[in-house]
């Protein structure tokens, strides 16, 4: 597809142009993004779809899917977007194709895959500069991202030396120093990606500490500056410290992955890839529907943790700005299951009929347990 240089390019750009914005107390937030649950960029010839002819292969079944729409906690259909949505993707989706030097195929897939429309629900009241900001990491990020999975830089090594070269980027010029504090997460990330690798890596240990283990590389964290730079919120370093805004930020992070790990279980299926927790259910000896239906708990669980969380007054503007954060990182647990019904990233052309069924074909047999 494309190279690190590339890459680094465009983070230059994007810090010159955007970065300095969000100050550099929180610059390095914005660097965990080795796996976002398994996504990865497909082309359209090659993603699986659900046809009649596939319902009727052997060794297959049919599940349901758990409802990802829950109106109590507000994930609705159709919600509200940025109305400079459509505007801002174009300016956005050219920036990039013309700082990474996008071939017309990487053009396509990017904005067929349309992450605009995800990131335009996360912040629908900001202005349109405001919004660009959020679109331009999104844009570059998800590309980036699946160069991990199944792209030119998923050997260790490879990664180990992007990610160098991406900090560098990112901070001041020359390579970044061995005792930088942005150093660890880094290592933590090339570490997984080397010790984690192939689908029965994670059998032994519970579906909740996989939880644990992705949160750091999920790459939603970074959302967070971007978010109070978009909507030109001013939040103190020791607000955003609380441990009441902490555990929202926590609790959107699980529902991020667990979501994404039930829409994507059918593609990354046929890829073999194993990092995902229905997967790890099924080999822990779950049947089909029962994986998904414990992967579902796990989500309920987490409705009900926000349900009881409770947020600190610290009063006047703070507390207005701190409920336009909260209610901003809330939407990107909204945006997410909406987007992963409009694109046709995970169920192909049948994306419509899952979104209205929730039922889907899966393989009888987990993979790796043959």
């Amino acid at each position: 597809m494309f190279g690190a240089d590339a890459f680094g390019a465009v983070l230059s750009a994007f810090h010159v142009n955007v970065l300095e914005c969000l100050g550099y107390r929180r610059i390095f937030r914005i660097q965990a993004l080795s796996d976002d649950g398994g996504e990865h960029l497909i082309d359209d010839q090659k993603s699986p779809l659900i046809t009649s002819q596939s319902i009727l292969e052997p060794k297959r079944t049919i599940v349901r899917l758990p409802d990802l729409f829950c109106p109590s906690f507000g994930i609705i259909r159709n919600p509200a977007i940025n109305p400079h949505y459509e505007e801002v993707r174009a300016e956005s989706e050219a920036w990039l194709a013309q700082a990474a030097s996008f071939d017309q195929r990487m053009k396509a897939i990017v904005h067929k895959i349309n992450i605009s429309y995800c990131f335009s629900i996360v912040v629908p009241d900001a202005d349109a500069a405001g919004l660009r900001t959020v679109l331009d990491w999104g844009n570059w990020a998800f590309p980036f991202d699946d160069q991990f999975d199944d792209g030119a830089i998923n050997d260790p090594t490879e990664a180990q030396a992007t990610m160098d070269l991406l900090l560098s980027a990112i901070g001041e010029p020359g390579s970044v120093p061995a005792s930088s504090d942005s150093r660890p997460p880094i290592e933590s990330i090339v570490s997984q990606v080397s010790n984690e690798r192939g689908p029965n890596r994670t059998v032994s240990i519970s579906l909740e500490e996989q939880l644990l283990n992705r949160r750091d590389t999920i790459g939603v964290e970074p959302l967070f500056p971007l978010i109070e730079h978009a909507l030109k919120l001013n939040l103190p370093d020791d607000v955003l410290a609380h441990n009441s805004l902490r555990e929202c930020e926590r609790l959107v992070i699980d529902l991020i992955i667990i979501a994404n790990d039930i829409v994507s279980y059918r593609k990354e299926e046929s890829e073999r890839y194993g990092h995902n927790l229905v997967a790890a259910a099924r080999r822990q000896g779950l049947g089909a529907q029962a994986a998904f239906d414990a992967v579902g708990a796990m989500l309920e669980a987490r409705y009900q943790d926000w349900a009881v969380a409770e947020i600190r007054g610290w009063g006047g503007q703070i507390d207005e700005d701190v409920k336009k954060y909260i209610a901003a990182v809330k939407n990107i647990v909204v945006a997410n299951v909406n987007w992963s019904f409009e694109t046709t990233r995970y169920f192909g052309k049948m994306t419509k009929t899952v979104k209205e069924t929730l039922m889907v074909d899966v393989l009888e047999d987990a993979v790796g347990t043959e």
